[in-house]
């Protein structure tokens, strides 16, 4: 039997093996693999860099420790998506996990003249619009002030124009109205 080991030893470190038919490695040491086609694994642990070359299927729970970089589109058809949380209420829920951090932030790109969000209901109709410039639209997609409403508003406290506190129920100015 220690010979056949040997020789397979030998044969094994020179030669590509092409084909298996469910075998059982325990705690191998693979150096630089190549999977050609579909690979069925159990468990992957890396110490280093994996690269996918196209698909990645994961059937179960994932868990990455350290940064995730997706170079391209990554699409999640029919999960909720949880940042600091385990249990998302909403197909995105975000919830921070430090009083002295923002739990959300959005940086425009240099020059940006697209909108940085944009809410629309079921219809299609833009409920929602914030600029670059930090316009504020409400049903209004090209906001001109700093808040843009274009409908009616309803307000249960008071409106201060130029004056920063008001009294329930009043409208205060520093000018005419």
């Amino acid at each position: 039997a220690e010979k056949y080991s040997a020789n397979f030893s030998a044969i094994a470190l020179t030669q590509r093996i092409n084909n298996l038919s469910s075998p059982t490695i325990s705690s191998p040491t693979i150096s630089a693999p190549t999977i050609s086609g579909t690979a069925s694994l159990a468990t992957l642990t890396t110490s280093g860099s994996a690269s996918i070359g196209t698909t990645l299927t994961v059937s179960g729970a994932a868990s990455i420790t350290g940064n995730l970089t997706v170079a391209g589109n990554a699409i999640i058809t029919s999960a909720d998506i949880g940042i600091g949380t385990s249990s998302p209420m909403a197909k995105l829920a975000i919830q921070g996990t430090s009083a002295a951090t923002s739990t959300f932030a959005i940086w425009a790109a240099a020059s940006q003249s697209a909108n940085l969000i944009r809410v629309f209901n079921n219809s299609g109709t833009e409920l929602l619009t914030f600029t670059p410039s930090g316009y504020l639209g409400l049903a209004s997609s090209s906001p001109a002030q700093l808040l843009s409403v274009d409908g009616n508003a309803y307000l249960t406290g008071g409106l201060g124009v130029g004056v920063a506190t008001t009294t329930s129920g009043a409208l205060h100015t520093t000018g005419n109205v």
